[in-house]
């Protein structure tokens, strides 16, 4: 036999090796959806279905959460027709009630290795996971689900509260949540102030700083107007513990470039205006 004839031989053999797979994955969503009825039934006060039948509705330690079940079943209805890839949007309201509007929408980010298990068993997860949502806000990959938070409960006393204080400390910040700032140490004796906490004039977040015992100085009342990361606060966090010396170095792709708020540091920080006036300082091409 030669080798097209035996490439058309086994034919049949692949396609039954096809149904076959298509099998084994029915099978293991069918073991999925098993697991995922038994997250149902362990947590029947905390984890049910709404009145309507619209959405699975989590009572996690930090808030409320609906997940429209309309994308779930869609997914499993016709995979090919379903927009999109990954866990749909999850409300997000406070404990104490139900928001009508300004609730929050965050999207939870499977994990890597959800791509090797089934659907099924994603749905379980990511309930499980709404469950614990005290270990989901501390994970760093789930940064639209902590930003949803904070901007529900703000920066003041709530059920996020604790675990806020330590995420910003895990980044070398320290949060007061009476005043509404957040301290940086950074270098060259700077102590860096995020403030605007807890301003609802504020949009995003003021930025100011002293040196050692010396005096505040504010370099910018809002950064929505002087940063494209004006909202990341990992970022600024991040950013400011090497600043001002990395307005010299480089190495960033956002605060060296605002002029408002290297112009203010420098007026204070002889290094860095003589860096500017050389030429030497990274940031000096952004400045006028």
């Amino acid at each position: 036999m030669n080798r097209t004839a035996k490439r058309i031989s086994k034919r049949p053999k692949r396609a039954q090796d096809l149904i076959s797979a298509i099998s084994d994955n029915l099978e293991k969503n069918l073991t999925g959806l098993e697991f995922f009825k038994g997250v149902l039934d362990e947590n029947s006060d905390r984890l049910y279905i709404d009145d309507r039948g619209d959405n699975l509705v989590i009572r996690g330690t930090l808030a409320w959460y609906k997940v429209p079940l309309s994308h779930l079943l869609d997914s499993f209805s016709n995979p090919f027709l379903s927009e999109g890839i990954g866990f749909p949007e999850v409300e997000i309201h406070p404990l104490h009630k139900w928001l009508r509007r300004n609730y929050g929408e965050a999207c939870i980010q499977p994990t890597q290795f959800h791509s090797e298990i089934p659907g099924t068993d994603s749905i379980g997860i990511l309930a499980l996971s709404l469950l614990n949502d005290s270990q989901l806000f501390c994970e760093k990959s789930q940064e639209s689900f902590r930003r949803e938070c904070i901007s529900l409960y703000g920066f003041g006393p709530s059920p996020i509260l604790d675990l806020l204080i330590r995420y910003i400390a895990d980044f070398g910040g320290e949060l007061n949540p009476i005043k509404g700032e957040i301290l940086v140490n950074g270098t060259d004796g700077f102590r860096w102030v995020i403030g605007g906490l807890n301003d609802p004039d504020v949009r995003s977040f003021s930025i100011s700083s002293y040196v050692r015992s010396g005096p505040i100085r504010l370099h910018t009342i809002d950064t929505f107007h002087s940063m494209s990361a004006c909202k990341d606060l990992d970022y600024q966090i991040s950013i400011l513990a090497r600043s001002p010396k990395v307005f010299i170095t480089g190495d960033d792709y956002d605060l060296t470039r605002s002029s408002e708020i290297v112009e203010s540091v420098a007026e204070v920080h002889a290094p860095l205006q003589r860096a500017i006036d050389d030429g030497s300082a990274y940031c000096a091409r952004w400045i006028d």
